[in-house]
């Protein structure tokens, strides 16, 4: 394997592990909540289980920064939500009607039926 197909296979993996885990993600979506050293050198284990391969700590850090960067800012995504809803104010509450592409993007329904949004 060469050492771009190499990088390339890590950067994925660590893409994976990212992605299914939503606090890691919410982390380094942030930016500064997360020492990246210290994450990749929690995940190198799993991502040199599922490589079959030993990999480096430099490695995984370098596909984390690309990875982080990639990233959506949460609040990119609540300024967009909004700036596409109504909000109105009764009495020290506040009501937020979904814009139709926002209710649409953000909403999922549970095993249950029940509609519901969630904002990371």
């Amino acid at each position: 394997m060469t050492d771009q197909a190499r990088e390339r296979s890590v950067q994925s993996m660590v893409s994976e592990v990212v992605e299914n885990d939503i606090f890691l993600a919410n982390a380094l979506k942030r930016g500064g909540y997360a020492n990246l050293s210290q994450v990749a050198r929690m995940i190198r284990p799993i991502v040199r289980d599922r490589l079959n391969s030993e990999v480096t700590e430099q490695a995984i850090l370098s596909a984390l920064k690309r990875k982080r960067a990639s990233l959506p800012r949460a609040e990119n995504r609540i300024m967009n939500v909004l700036a596409h809803s109504n909000l109105s104010l009764y009495g020290g509450v506040v009501k937020v009607v979904l814009g139709t592409e926002s209710a649409s993007r953000y909403s999922e329904t549970s095993s249950r039926g029940t509609r519901y949004t969630t904002y990371t």
